[in-house]
């Protein structure tokens, strides 16, 4: 039997909870390489007193103080309950001459949001003594049995040093490794104040995030010296400074945009500014902004004609093309909402948007509606005879109040739900999307997002807003990353979207063909619909090492397409 059973159990239990611990997310995600940083504050004195007395009086050592409400912190800024950290090994003779020993060893411990926070220090004195005394049996054996890289720097990159109670070499190891990322160093200075250094990896971390984090630190410190016995859910990480900013500084978002215009109202305007400007592109054909108002008018008309009016829900199926964008437009210009609807949707489906709707018009082709159950009037967007009507701009009927479109997700009970979009808050969300990325006559944004999804909205109509262009891509090669690159370059596009999962595929492509493509035009790429990780923003900027931007966007289709960005 194992005399060091109880010991190596210890440590098994310890690695497996690790195992399982999420790493942290910072800024970058550059795994190759580092770049030492230090950021330096001090924490003041008359908490250092404090900190002192409490320590005291509960018979603590002010590191098992300052690691506790280290780990409370990250928990409360990560968002996770277990958060693990390296502490260094405790300096002992035992260990003089013992090379196999890890010089920091993983504090593993789940956060109690109900515990007081002496009840959850006490806990991790505990733990930080049982990591003592078991440290001398923590070695690469232990760890290549768990299937586990054999140094613990690769497992702990976030760790808590002391000077005077931790060795100098070991500090010095762990503060100077390529694997660290971040970590606090900790001295008490002689008239008690103390004195704090974070050292970082730049290339993984901004000094923004560093100070973030020390202030957070911070907060929570003072937070429970001037009452240590709340628990740990009313401890705060954010200083009433904060606070005001994210209550009332990040909120105060009102500005002045055409709130009282609709989207085809700015549309004419534009018209009237640029008629000749191409303002719809596909494959061979175009349209100018004059062409492209003119046929929408003359279908607007036929459509008033149908009975649509302000908020009348009207059908539209078909796949990317002119007819598309000129039936959008058209519905938008008879006063109704345009419904997206998508030809490859189960026959049931489809039948059920159209029933639900209300829809009593139905844009489409006649291939596409042979075997749908419609009840209301069906309108072929290929025939040509549309449009020999009338084509000067028709009669106002509807406002900024009415509705723009509808686009069904998938509903939390099964059942498809409609979220119905006004159109003065398509308006201020595409005027947003133009003060901060703004394009104009020159710029080209490529239509590829299916039109089911709110993505697809501002690829349809902001580009007409300001004169510039929109390049449908042909349909079905929306998967097809080389397609998209000839498309590109050939349109010279300048503005796109990808959901995170294919922009990994167009980036790949672009890897690959990086002797053969161009892509000189592209200017700004926005991802949303699916989570952007680290990795896919480095490929990016790999790939694109200057004058292209990526942007992370995000938000429900109910709240107008996205509620939040980062330049990233």
């Amino acid at each position: 039997m194992n005399k060091y059973k109880k010991e190596l159990s210890y440590w098994n239990e310890q690695l497996k909870i690790l195992k399982d611990n999420e790493r942290f997310i910072w800024d970058y995600c550059d795994e190759s390489s580092y770049k030492k940083s230090i950021y330096k504050e001090t924490f003041d004195k008359e908490y250092g007193d404090k900190l002192n007395d409490i320590c005291k009086n509960n018979s603590l050592l002010i590191y098992t103080f300052l690691v506790s409400t280290l780990k409370i912190t990250l928990s409360k800024y990560m968002g996770k309950n277990d958060i693990v950290i390296g502490i260094p090994r405790y300096a002992s003779k035992s260990n003089v001459g013992n090379m196999n020993i890890n010089k920091l060893l993983p504090l593993v411990s789940y956060i109690d949001y109900e515990k007081t926070y002496l009840e959850y220090m006490d806990s991790i004195k505990t733990k930080v003594l049982e990591s003592y005394k078991n440290q001398a049996y923590l070695n690469s054996k232990i760890l290549l049995q768990n299937n586990l890289p054999n140094n613990v720097m690769e497992l702990t990159p976030v760790s808590i040093c002391m000077k005077g109670l931790h060795e100098d070499k070991d500090i010095n190891y762990i503060c100077e490794s390529s694997k660290n990322e971040l970590s606090f160093l900790l001295e008490l200075m002689e008239d008690k104040s103390i004195g704090i250094q974070i050292v970082y990896n730049s290339n993984k971390i901004t000094e923004v995030t560093v100070k973030t984090l020390y202030e957070s630190y911070v907060t929570a410190l003072e937070d429970i010296l001037n009452n240590h016995n709340k628990k740990v859910k009313d401890i705060k990480i954010l200083s009433e400074k904060d606070v005001n900013k994210i209550l009332y500084e990040f909120n105060d978002t009102k500005v002045d945009y055409p709130e009282d215009k609709t989207i085809h109202e700015l549309f004419e305007v534009q018209v009237e500014r640029t008629p000749d400007n191409i303002a719809v592109m596909f494959e061979d054909k175009k349209l100018t902004y004059r062409e492209l108002n003119e046929r929408s008018n003359s279908l607007a008309t036929i459509l008033r004609d149908k009975g649509v009016k302000a908020d009348s829900i009207v059908g539209v199926m078909v796949e990317r093309s002119l007819e598309m964008i000129v039936g959008i437009i058209g519905i938008l210009k008879a006063g109704g909402a345009y419904l997206p609807i998508d030809s490859n949707y189960p026959k049931e489906r489809i039948e059920y948007m159209l029933s639900d709707s209300g829809s009593k018009v139905l844009l489409s082709k006649n291939a596409l509606v042979e075997n749908i159950k419609f009840h209301g009037e069906f309108i072929d967007l290929f025939d040509e005879k549309l449009f020999k009507n009338d084509t000067t701009n028709i009669g106002k009927i509807n406002d900024s109040n009415n509705l723009a479109y509808i686009i069904y997700t998938s509903g939390t009970t099964g059942k498809p739900k409609g979220a119905m979009i006004e159109h003065r808050s398509l308006v201020n969300r595409l005027n947003w999307m133009q003060k901060k990325y703004p394009i104009g006559e020159k710029d080209t944004i490529l239509q590829r997002t299916t039109y089911t999804f709110d993505v697809s909205v501002w690829e349809i109509l902001w580009w007409s807003l300001v004169g510039a262009k929109v390049c449908m891509l042909s349909p079905n090669a929306e998967k097809d990353p080389m397609k998209i690159i000839e498309t590109i370059d050939k349109y010279e596009v300048t503005t796109m979207h990808f959901v995170p999962s294919m922009l990994d595929v167009f980036l790949y492509c672009v890897e690959e063909n990086r002797d053969n493509i161009n892509l000189s035009s592209l200017r700004q790429v926005f991802s949303s619909g699916e989570a952007l990780n680290f990795k896919q923003v480095s490929k990016f900027y790999k790939e694109f090492k200057s004058g292209k931007s990526l942007v992370n966007l995000y938000g429900p289709t109910e709240a107008t397409i996205d509620v939040s960005y980062f330049d990233c």
